[in-house]
């Protein structure tokens, strides 16, 4: 998570997703296959987690599609 200790109201969590779901995944109107979005996933897992290490470098890491975590140096994994 970017902002672990963000409390965000039942709407605001809604528009978020729904912002995400336009803007990260184009309302999935692509005719992409289904291995196609699972590697666009880990792609974007991927682009979170490097923003989340420059906002906080002690943060863990976030799992990708296939369940493994990004290593990072100093957080034991």
């Amino acid at each position: 998570m970017l902002y672990p200790d963000l409390i965000l109201s039942e709407p605001e969590v809604r528009e978020i997703l729904n912002l995400i779901w336009e803007s990260v995944y184009g309302k999935l109107q692509s005719n992409a296959t289904e291995k196609d979005w699972l590697k666009y996933q880990d792609t974007a897992f991927n682009r979170v987690n490097m923003v989340a290490r420059w906002l906080n470098p002690i943060s863990t890491s976030i799992p990708t599609t296939s369940g493994t975590a990004s290593k990072r140096p100093g957080n034991g994994m």
